[in-house]
């Protein structure tokens, strides 16, 4: 489902980083090795992890089907 050279295509390179960069080429094919084994994206947002943008103190939680859900996701994301 997802190709490295689709997915550079969308990502804005920024703080030294290019689409050369190891840790780039690292996760694109990660990415694309993960979309080909059948782990691509969810459409379920229970599979999802919270994310955060310390910069601006910004945490992001996917609409968790149960409360217990969303405990175990930010939990398992603390960890």
């Amino acid at each position: 489902m997802w190709k490295a050279d689709t997915l550079v295509d969308h990502i804005k390179f920024d703080h030294g980083y290019t689409a050369k960069s190891p840790a780039i080429v690292n996760l694109l094919s990660t990415a694309a090795n993960a979309s080909s084994n059948g782990n691509g994206p969810s459409e379920l947002a229970d599979d999802d992890l919270p994310s955060v943008m310390t910069c601006v103190n910004y945490l992001n939680l996917p609409p968790y089907s149960t409360k217990e859900i969303m405990s175990n996701k930010l939990l398992y994301a603390i960890k």
